[in-house]
């Protein structure tokens, strides 16, 4: 069969871009190291060999010095672990694997474009109603549904994870190669703008947007308030100045009520996809706004559990006066997660912490 070479070259153009920026994923997925826990409340990533160094390193430091290294230890594995996203569990672009299906898929719609079925492509593409099963129905696919749970989220503040992203996203990669297929063909024939591709496009990506977008804000909430931190020394000195009226003499009161810093990682198994973790997050942060000085969130972070279909756990650090306020705090919140559609969450982990 002969190839129709003007209606293949923008799909070859597609093609060539697609496998540069796979490669590029893919070499990034290669890259990094694999997983090897097998357990939630332990790291999902191994721990840097030079960190195990520094940190293993005999030392003649007293007991004391010593448990503020393996706390120290503790803060930095587990900040690792807050920033980089479990492997296989959020489906996105840069996922591993996630480039390999693309790739694959796209390679197989361009064949069977011009070599197996043309004519049906021609005449299915020429349907009036391919502009709003393209535009709506395979965008929607192609982002696991993520448009659909951020609007449960917004519309029903007691709707948990829908299970799209579990159920859907493992087929992902197919239905974005889909997309950006009959992308080429609807732009080809005329059947679609410029602006309607933009629109799928965006619809397609919203589980990327929205996974950087709430990365940013738990790095700024955590930057404004470590500099809070810092400048206040999370010390409270208060100093009580009184003058005698009947001798003059100045008499002063000196008192440290130093805080305590701990990290909580809360369970949460009915978390499965970037806007659950966007959810959560939120609410963690409205918590922040909502303590006290002495009774601090300082940061927050969610991360999907890299060996499992669906579940993940939440990162709390805190600043609190007392190991019981810690507690209320973390129940307060495991309460709140309950009552915003994610039930069994618990709390599986609280290290004090130096800063």
């Amino acid at each position: 069969m002969r190839l129709a070479y003007n209606q293949s070259f923008p799909l070859s153009l597609i093609v060539v871009v697609l496998l540069l920026v796979a490669n590029q994923a893919f070499s990034f997925g290669i890259h990094r190291q694999p997983i090897s826990s097998h357990n939630l409340q332990q790291s999902q990533f191994p721990e840097p060999k030079h960190r195990r160094a520094v940190f293993n390193r005999p030392s003649k430091l007293s007991a004391g010095n010593s448990s503020l290294n393996q706390s120290s230890e503790t803060v930095c594995n587990q900040s690792e672990n807050s920033r980089t996203p479990a492997a296989y569990s959020y489906h996105l672009l840069w996922t591993p694997g996630f480039a390999r299906k693309l790739m694959l898929s796209t390679l197989l719609l361009t064949v069977g474009h011009n070599f197996v079925f043309p004519h049906l492509v021609a005449s299915s593409t020429s349907n009036a109603s391919m502009g709003w099963i393209s535009s709506f129905l395979l965008s929607l696919l192609a982002s696991s549904c993520c448009l659909i749970q951020m609007i449960a989220n917004v519309l029903i503040s007691t709707v948990g994870c829908l299970g799209l992203n579990t159920a859907l996203g493992p087929v992902r990669p197919y239905f974005f190669s889909l997309l950006l297929y009959v992308n080429a063909l609807t732009i080809k024939k005329g059947l679609s703008t410029i602006p309607q591709m933009v629109m799928r496009t965006i619809i397609a990506l919203l589980p990327e947007g929205l996974h950087l977008w709430t990365n940013y804000r738990n790095k700024r909430y955590q930057s404004i308030n470590t500099e809070v931190g810092v400048e206040a020394g999370d010390v409270s000195a208060t100093v009580e100045s009184s003058i005698n009226s009947s001798n003059g003499s100045f008499s002063k009161e000196v008192s440290n009520d130093r805080s305590i810093n701990m990290v909580m990682e809360l369970d949460v198994p009915t978390m499965g996809c970037v806007a659950c973790i966007n959810k959560i997050d939120r609410l963690l942060r409205q918590s922040q706004e909502q303590s006290t000085e002495s009774n601090k969130v300082r940061s927050v972070s969610s991360i999907l559990d890299a060996e499992k279909a669906k579940g993940g756990k939440a990162v709390v650090k805190l600043s609190v006066g007392s190991t019981e306020e810690a507690e209320k705090i973390g129940n307060s919140l495991v309460e709140q997660l309950d009552k915003l559609g994610f039930p069994g969450a618990s709390i599986i982990s609280k290290e004090t912490v130096s800063r």
